[in-house]
């Protein structure tokens, strides 16, 4: 796979490429054919892995992962794809939580966020420059979960220094540890099967140089 910061790392074992090249090496053109077509089956499966992986893992919709990447397919020019991912970190509300009313002061508890399906996560605790998170129903931002910007005093009452505090991004998500062994085993087997579902189309066309 093409390597850039937005490109999504997949350790695939590709030396099923240098057994097709061996065996369609006396058909013109039948190497690059094959292993073309395979990279890219590859390439448009772990599009589609990543979002139905990390649906399983993460309180987030497969079309919502997969909306969020892209896949270059590999040609003539460039035998590699390359399968892409970006995106902010979604807003907190959008994830399972255990909710705070109170605005956030010294001594309440903070928003406990439940991203993972199986209940894991973390306090939306004070960070540096940010309050702890809290729940609230504002005027012309509807309820939400907020944190204040500290130190930031606006003439409208500070109500401008309120965010929105966010929980995890695609590529984040996309990270995690199990997600990547499960795209990485399901691509690897799907090279290998197109490798040899197109080795097997080429020969018995019996196309020579």
């Amino acid at each position: 796979m093409v390597d850039n910061h937005n490109a999504l790392q997949i350790n695939i074992d590709t030396s099923g490429i240098d057994r097709a090249k061996e065996h369609l090496q006396h058909i013109k053109g039948g190497a690059q054919t094959a292993v073309k077509a395979a990279i890219n089956k590859a390439a448009i499966g772990i599009k589609t892995d990543a979002g139905r992986e990390t649906s399983k893992a993460f309180a987030v919709d497969s079309d919502t992962v997969k909306k969020r990447m892209w896949v270059t397919k590999a040609t003539d020019s460039s035998m590699s794809a390359e399968v892409g991912r970006r995106g902010p970190r979604f807003f907190a509300r959008n994830f399972p939580r255990t909710d705070n009313p109170s605005p956030g002061r010294r001594g309440t508890a903070a928003v406990f966020l439940r991203p993972r399906r199986d209940g894991g996560g973390w306090f939306l605790n004070e960070e540096r420059g940010l309050s702890k998170a809290f729940v609230a129903t504002l005027p012309g931002r509807g309820r939400g979960v907020y944190r204040r910007i500290i130190g930031k005093v606006n003439s409208d009452g500070g109500r401008s220094s309120l965010i929105h505090a966010r929980g995890l991004s695609v590529p984040e998500m996309l990270s995690d540890a199990f997600v990547r062994q499960t795209i990485e085993a399901n691509a690897t087997k799907r090279l290998n099967e197109e490798l040899d579902r197109q080795v097997d189309r080429l020969l018995s066309k019996g196309a020579t140089l």
